[in-house]
């Protein structure tokens, strides 16, 4: 049982299996729930952040993407670290005027967090921010983008700085999927366990993975 950060308390079977579980209530059916870690995987420059963006724009207006099954609105927090904010507001008007949302209806729902050369003063303030804004889903694009000049993720070491965070964000019961690079080469025969650059850590430590392939007869 925890009292605190840190503190913990052994449970005998009893206390254990006392208070019955919380109902599952997933954000994305047969994906993912609060509280649960998520990887997007793409190679370079194949629309990753651009299927990132489209997939929190549809939680945060409960409705379905491609065969993803969205049963309800959510408060959605989409946290930025890599393009200038006038280029993020072309792109997501862009993508709302071609799913033809509606604007009024997902404004309150979803907050964009501009952090592009601010990764180190978003790792030490992201709890505040996802505390604040009461959100159920997070999505933060790119993971590479909060690691420290020391840290490496081709280590497992290297990572658990950002694993302890995305541990912090996921205990405050919000879902947070963090848009991560494929290794270089052909990955498309790879088991989806497989995926991903840097250390197995991070493959480990997720509780649910999205995966792009390029086609091999139009890789466009």
């Amino acid at each position: 049982k925890r009292s605190g950060r840190g503190s913990l308390r052994t449970l005998n079977l009893g206390e254990f299996l006392a208070e019955a579980p919380a109902a599952i209530d997933p954000i994305i059916e047969g994906c993912f729930k609060s509280g649960d870690k998520v990887e997007l995987i793409a190679p370079s420059k194949c629309r990753k952040s651009f299927f990132a963006i489209d997939l929190a724009l549809h939680i945060a207006a409960g409705k379905d993407f491609l065969a993803l099954k969205v049963p309800r609105p959510r408060r959605v927090l989409y946290i930025n670290l890599e393009i200038k904010s006038d280029w993020m507001k072309r792109r997501i008007s862009n993508r709302i005027r071609g799913y033809n949302l509606n604007i009024d209806e997902i404004a309150d729902n979803f907050s964009i967090l501009n952090c592009r050369g601010n990764g180190e003063v978003l790792r030490e303030n992201l709890a505040r921010f996802v505390k604040e804004s009461k959100v159920d889903f997070v999505v933060v694009d790119p993971r590479y983008k909060l690691m420290r000049p020391d840290e490496n993720e081709n280590s497992g070491e290297g990572l658990v700085g950002v694993l302890t965070l995305l541990d912090t964000v996921a205990e405050m019961n919000a879902a947070v999927m963090v848009v991560s690079h494929d290794a270089k080469g052909d990955n498309s025969a790879k088991d989806i366990r497989d995926r991903g650059a840097g250390s197995s850590w991070a493959a480990r430590d997720t509780d649910c993975r999205f995966t792009l392939t390029p086609g091999r007869e139009n890789p466009e």
